[in-house]
C-alpha cells in the first residue's frame, strides 16, 4: 500500500487525496513533488535592546552617585561620631542604599523601582529639610533638589511607559 507524500500515513491505492490530511496525491507516472531548499544559509536572529531614554540615564546617574555618596558620608559619621553619630549615621547609610538600589532597578527598567524610587526621593526632600533646618543649607538645599527631582521623575508618564515596558 502507498503512503501520504503530505503526512505519511498509509492510504488506499488510487486516491486523488489523503483522507487524513486532505493533500493530493501523485498518480502512477506522475514525478512525486520535493521539498524545496530555499536557502541553505542559516537564520540569524537580531536581539535589539531598546535604548534608554536619556532622562532615565541621567536620574540612574544621578541616583547613583547620591547613594553612593550617602553611604559613604552615613559609614563615615557613623564610626567618626560625626555630628549625631549614630543614627545621622544610619540614616545617611539607609537613603544610600535606597538609592543604589533605584539605580539598580532603572538600570535593568524594572517596574517595581517606581514606588522605592518615589519613596527615596521624599526621604531624601524630608531629610534635605531637616538638615537645613539644622543650620546646613548647602547640603540640605542639595539634598531637597534631589529629593523633588526623584519624586518628579519617577511620575512622569515617559518614566511609568518605560518601567512597564511600552517602550
Amino acid at each position: 500500500m502507498p503512503f501520504c507524500s503530505n503526512c505519511g500515513k498509509e492510504i488506499s491505492r488510487g486516491l486523488k487525496f489523503c483522507p487524513e490530511c486532505g493533500a493530493p496525491q501523485p498518480q502512477l507516472g506522475q514525478p512525486v513533488p520535493q521539498a524545496q531548499v530555499v536557502s541553505n544559509q542559516p537564520v540569524q536572529y537580531v536581539v535589539q535592546k531598546s535604548k534608554r531614554p536619556a532622562h532615565i540615564s541621567l536620574t540612574l546617574i544621578a541616583d547613583l552617585i547620591a547613594g553612593v555618596f550617602l553611604l559613604a558620608i552615613g559609614v563615615l559619621v557613623f564610626f567618626l561620631g560625626i555630628r549625631g553619630g549614630t543614627y545621622y549615621g544610619l540614616i545617611f547609610a539607609a537613603l544610600g542604599i535606597a538609592g543604589i538600589v533605584v539605580a539598580y532597578g532603572l538600570s535593568r527598567a524594572e517596574g517595581w523601582v517606581r514606588i522605592p524610587g518615589i519613596a527615596y526621593g521624599g526621604a531624601i526632600l524630608v531629610f534635605g529639610l531637616l538638615v537645613m533646618n539644622s543650620g546646613e543649607y548647602l547640603f540640605g538645599g542639595l539634598g531637597v533638589l534631589l529629593g523633588s527631582w526623584s519624586v518628579f521623575e519617577m511620575n512622569r508618564s515617559k518614566t511609568k511607559s518605560y518601567l512597564v515596558g511600552q517602550k
